[in-house]
C-alpha cells in the first residue's frame, strides 16, 4: 500500500477517518503508524489531524484524511452566509436510513427517492450547502498547513460524487453516470508541478504512483500509472448496491458498458477481525463470518 512505501522511507504515518466501513478489519491500515477512526464532523476531524501533524513536525510526514461531510442526512452546520435559510430536509420523513440498509434493486431504489421537483431541489440546495460548509472549514486548514511547511505536497480527491436525480437516481453506489465518478482531483506541490489543469480522464488509483513519481521516490513493482499521461483506458466496476450494470469503461472507442465481474481482494497480509470490531459490526447489523 501507498502507506507502506512513505513508512520504509522514513515517513510518520497516519491516517485519520470518520467511516465504519474502512476501520482496521480491511487490512487499510497496512504501513500506518497510526490508523483511527474519530467523531462524524469536519472540525473533529481537522482537530485530530492538527494534533498529529504538530506533533510529529520533527519527521517527514504522509498524512490521509478521509472526511464524511458532505454524506446523508444532507444536515450542514451553520457557516453565515452559506447555510442561512436552507430548506426543511424532504428525505427527513421517508424513513431512508432503514430502506438504506436492506436490498433493494435499482428500480425500488428509484421508486423510493421519487420526489417532485419541489422537494428534490430543497434536497440539493442542503446537498451543495453542505459541500460550501466543508469548503469553509477545509480551505482555511489547508492553507495552515502549507504556510507552516510550504514543501508539502497536498492530494485533493473525492472518492464519488452524488446522484441528484440527473439520471432518474438519488445518491451514490448504484451506478456510473458522470455525476457519480467526475470528482475533483488535485495536486498542489510548490517547487515541483507548475499550474496546468488536465483534461483527459484518469484512474483513482494512479494517484498514488503519481505522489512517489513527483516525489522522486521509489515505486512498487508493476505501480505504472501517471495522471499526467493518457492511459487510453479508464474504468468505474464493482457497484456497492445493486446495480444495473457491473461497469463502465472508457476509450478511444466510446463508453462501453461492462458486465458484473468478481470481487479481487489484496494480495498483502489478511487483516483479523478483533472482538470489539466484531461487536461493532453486529451493531451496524452486518452478519458475523
Amino acid at each position: 500500500l501507498l502507506a507502506e512505501s512513505f513508512r520504509k522511507a522514513g515517513y510518520a504515518t497516519a491516517m485519520f477517518h470518520q467511516n465504519p466501513l474502512i476501520e482496521a478489519w480491511t487490512g487499510l491500515n497496512r504501513g500506518f503508524e497510526r490508523y483511527a477512526r474519530c467523531k462524524d464532523s469536519t472540525e473533529a476531524g481537522l482537530a485530530t489531524a492538527t494534533s498529529w501533524w504538530n506533533r510529529e513536525s520533527d519527521r517527514p510526514r504522509f498524512l490521509v484524511l478521509h472526511l464524511m461531510a458532505p454524506h446523508l442526512p444532507y444536515s450542514p452546520p451553520p457557516v453565515e452566509g452559506l447555510t442561512d435559510d436552507l430548506p426543511d430536509d424532504p428525505l427527513a420523513s421517508l424513513g431512508w436510513q432503514e430502506f438504506l440498509a436492506g436490498d433493494h434493486t435499482p428500480e425500488e431504489r428509484r421508486a423510493f427517492f421519487d420526489l417532485n421537483e419541489a422537494d428534490r431541489q430543497a434536497v440539493r440546495e442542503r446537498y451543495f450547502a453542505e459541500i460550501a460548509a466543508l469548503d469553509a472549514r477545509l480551505g482555511p486548514w489547508m492553507e495552515s498547513i502549507l504556510a507552516s511547511s510550504p514543501e508539502t505536497l497536498v492530494a485533493f480527491h473525492s472518492d464519488h460524487g452524488e446522484e441528484l436525480w440527473d439520471e432518474g437516481g438519488f445518491e451514490h453506489g448504484h451506478s456510473f453516470h458522470d455525476s457519480v465518478v467526475r470528482v475533483p482531483l488535485a495536486l498542489v506541490a510548490k517547487g515541483r508541478l507548475e499550474a496546468a489543469s488536465i483534461d483527459h480522464r484518469v484512474r483513482a488509483h494512479d494517484l498514488a504512483p503519481t505522489l512517489l513519481r513527483v516525489l522522486g521516490m521509489p515505486l512498487p513493482e508493476d505501480w505504472t500509472g501517471d495522471l499526467f499521461k493518457p492511459s487510453g483506458v479508464a474504468a468505474s466496476t464493482h457497484p456497492l448496491f445493486r446495480a444495473e450494470t457491473g461497469g463502465i469503461r472508457y476509450s478511444a472507442q466510446g463508453i462501453e458498458t461492462l458486465p458484473f465481474s468478481p470481487t479481487t481482494s489484496s494480495r498483502g497480509p489478511q487483516p483479523g477481525l478483533r472482538p470489539e470490531e466484531a461487536r461493532a459490526l453486529a451493531e451496524l447489523g452486518y452478519a458475523g463470518g
